[in-house]
């Protein structure tokens, strides 16, 4: 090979080697394929969002939270009749009459019908054993309730009512409370407008509701009327006396 073809494949080679080693300079129009990716995902946040999935509607829960409105909406309905709803604390226990204690006597429960010989009236005390009251609704009364005797006047400010203890669905929503010195002669406990209050009952199975009469009310006889309830108006009770 002549000195002056060895020259130029030196030259050749020189040229390669420096190309090879040299930095790569990117105009806009020759970006790597992971910038160009990298700024398709920050500029396409707007479009990104159409392909995020929905929030999936559960019709279940829907259906439970509009229920719940029309609970709280049925519990601000008739607030007036009551102070709370539901228990806060435990006090309540020292002020029964004497249902859950057995003071009041089974001859001193009476109602207008029971179910069957498992239903009975005697069955309706708080806490107690897993039946309770509860009337026979296939009979043609207006009103089903449950009475006590209390043998003379005392005074009575309130109702602790409990479901069925066992069974969810068994037990009053609502009822109104009657009292009076003779059976002939009874009248509503009222709200603060002069009519019948309608009180709240069990949330569940178990739990008591404690309902406070507007005004201490002295009578010999009580009578508890649930006016709604669920499946059937199974019941627990005692009265309160403070």
């Amino acid at each position: 090979m002549s000195n002056k073809s060895l020259l130029v494949v030196l030259g050749c080679l020189f040229v390669v080697t420096f190309v090879a080693a040299a930095p790569h300079t990117l105009t806009e129009d020759a970006q790597p394929n992971s910038l160009i990716i990298k700024d398709e995902l920050v500029n396409t946040d707007e479009s990104e969002k159409d392909f995020l999935p929905l929030p999936k509607v559960d019709t279940e829960d829907q259906t439970e939270k509009s229920s719940d409105v029309k609970d709280s909406e049925m519990i601000e309905k008739v607030s007036d009749h009551y102070l709370h709803p539901y228990p806060h604390h435990e006090t309540w226990r020292e002020c029964l009459l004497g249902m859950k204690s057995g003071l009041i006597h089974d001859s001193q429960i009476s109602a207008d019908s029971q179910w069957n010989w498992k239903w009975t009236p005697q069955n309706a005390r708080l806490d107690h054993n897993y039946y309770g009251w509860c009337p026979n609704t296939h009979t043609a009364a207006k009103h089903h309730w449950i009475q006590v005797d209390l043998l003379r006047g005392k005074k009575v400010t309130g109702v602790v009512l409990q479901g069925n203890r066992h069974v969810d669905w068994y037990r009053v929503l609502t009822y109104r409370v009657l009292y009076g010195n003779t059976e002939q002669n009874l009248h509503y406990v009222e709200n603060r407008f002069g009519a019948a209050a309608e009180f709240i009952g069990c949330k569940d199975f178990s739990t008591p509701s404690v309902q406070h009469f507007l005004q201490p009310v002295w009578a010999r006889f009580i009578r508890i009327e649930p006016t709604t309830w669920k499946k059937y108006p199974v019941l627990h009770f005692d009265l309160l006396k403070c």
